[in-house]
């Protein structure tokens, strides 16, 4: 599970601090914040439990996964914006997330280490899926999870199997995600500008290049010349371009 709390609307979220535990995660809300929200805030790697407490030192936007979502949350009294980021891919894409999923390469799927590997896997799926009230009796508690919530969770909310759809999921997701420059686990530079005439504030601009490329743009040249200018000398020359996610006036 991966929810995002802010104390602004969606729409205004500028920086989102993102549970270091789950890159994947991190991409899928900058995917969500950018396609429903026309955002794309600056994201800061942090760890939940450095601000547990009252909420009062809690940032603009946070991004929590797993257990944290339920023991370690913001307070309700902070919180403007919840968004749940399966449903949200849901009402996006129709599809189900796949937030983790076993696989190997293809040309591998013979070698009798990997078949063993997947037997063991299916043959515990499908063992724990017939004891699931006895797992959360005796887990819930522990974790600090509420046993009817556990139940759900587990029991309902979450799938067991990979089908047609979740393949295709998966497949729209790492589009998705090149599409912003956001493969999984790819730290990129953010930049922001404020374009002027005659003093006066003309536009804002907010771009995003790989690290690699990134590192080779000096900071005085990007204050007064356009980025394309200087892919080429950082050794990039742009053939082509798409344009993703929605465009705005306001």
């Amino acid at each position: 599970r991966a929810s995002l709390y802010a104390r602004v609307e969606p729409s205004k979220i500028s920086r989102l601090h993102v549970d270091s535990d789950s890159h994947t995660s991190a991409v899928l809300a900058q995917v969500i914040l950018h396609e429903k929200f026309g955002v794309r805030p600056e994201v800061v790697p942090f760890h939940a439990r450095e601000f547990e407490g009252d909420g009062a030192d809690w940032p603009e936007a946070v991004l929590l996964i797993g257990d944290k979502v339920v023991t370690a949350s913001p307070p309700a009294v902070r919180t403007l914006t919840q968004i749940d980021l399966g449903s949200a891919w849901h009402e996006l894409t129709g599809l189900p997330f796949v937030y983790a999923l076993w696989m190997c390469r293809r040309e591998e799927m013979d070698d009798p280490r990997i078949r063993a590997g997947a037997a063991l896997l299916d043959r515990q799926r499908r063992r724990n899926l017939t004891r699931m009230d006895s797992i959360v009796s005796s887990r819930a508690a522990a974790r600090g999870w509420p046993d009817d919530l556990a139940r759900r969770y587990v029991g309902s909310l979450l799938r067991y199997e990979v089908g047609p759809r979740e393949r295709e999921a998966v497949g729209l997701f790492l589009r998705k995600a090149a599409a912003l420059g956001l493969a999984v686990g790819t730290t990129v530079q953010r930049a922001v500008r404020v374009r002027a005439i005659g003093g006066d504030p003309f536009s804002h601009l907010t771009t995003h290049v790989p690290e690699e490329i990134g590192r080779r743009l000096e900071k005085a040249a990007m204050a007064n010349t356009p980025l394309l200018t200087l892919l080429e000398p950082a050794g990039v020359i742009p053939t082509a371009a798409d344009q993703a996610g929605p465009t705005r006036l306001t």
